[in-house]
């Protein structure tokens, strides 16, 4: 495994945020599979993905992240590779999607994977989900170099929300809650005074009424 230069991981500049394209990281795995370097301030690591470490300590305090891996076959003549992850797996919830760029061609794949730990911890908030970028094997052809299992991939972490009443909120979520209840109740109270408001007019007009019919009954004797 080459390693990746010290400079490609240099932190991004305060305020900017690295969120490439899926074209754009296929492009880095190129790059790198053609002995190429990385930008400088492109923060794609080497990570053993597969190895002994889970994704909580590969991906540490971040919420997303972007890694080089090798990928391992199960067997030296078997094409398919092994999943495992210190005390978990990545179950593959795709297969290779292909990514094309612009113009329509294919520029390499995509799988799509969910780590599942073998230890069940109950009342886990936190998963991870990862994203597979694979070039395909005419990549390896037309630059005339051996085919390599490297893959580059997005790491992020999903942290459950809490929820109150079956509703998913967060902390910051329940003065808001409360403020929209307050201001419920205020508007069902204004409601009532209303709605009471129309009914002494109703009233009133009854009254009015009798009175216009007691005036013609007046009229009518008059007339007698």
């Amino acid at each position: 495994m080459r390693n990746i230069k010290s400079k490609t991981m240099s932190r991004l500049r305060k305020g900017v945020r690295f969120h490439p394209t899926e074209v754009e990281l296929l492009n880095y795995l190129k790059r790198f599979l053609r002995g190429q370097s990385l930008p400088s301030q492109c923060p794609i690591r080497h990570a053993d993905i597969y190895g002994d470490q889970p994704p909580s300590v590969i991906l540490g305090e971040e919420k997303v992240g972007y890694f080089i891996s090798r990928l391992k076959k199960l067997k030296n003549s078997d094409e398919r590779f092994r999943r495992t992850c210190a005390n978990g797996t990545w179950t593959g919830q795709t297969s290779g999607i292909p990514i094309d760029n612009l113009k329509g061609t294919v520029m390499g794949f995509r799988r799509n994977l969910k780590y599942t730990s073998k230890e069940k911890k109950q009342n886990s908030t936190t998963s991870w989900l990862m994203r597979e970028y694979f070039v395909g094997d005419d990549f390896f052809l037309k630059n005339n170099i051996p085919k390599q299992d490297f893959v580059v991939c997005r790491i992020k972490k999903i942290i459950k929300e809490k929820k109150i009443k079956d509703v998913a909120v967060t902390e910051q979520d329940v003065a808001g809650i409360i403020e929209v209840m307050l201001l419920r109740e205020t508007q069902k109270t204004k409601e009532k005074e209303r709605n009471s408001n129309l009914s002494d007019c109703f009233e009133e007009i009854d009254w009015a009424d009798d009175l216009l019919i007691n005036i013609d009954d007046f009229g009518d004797i008059i007339g007698r």
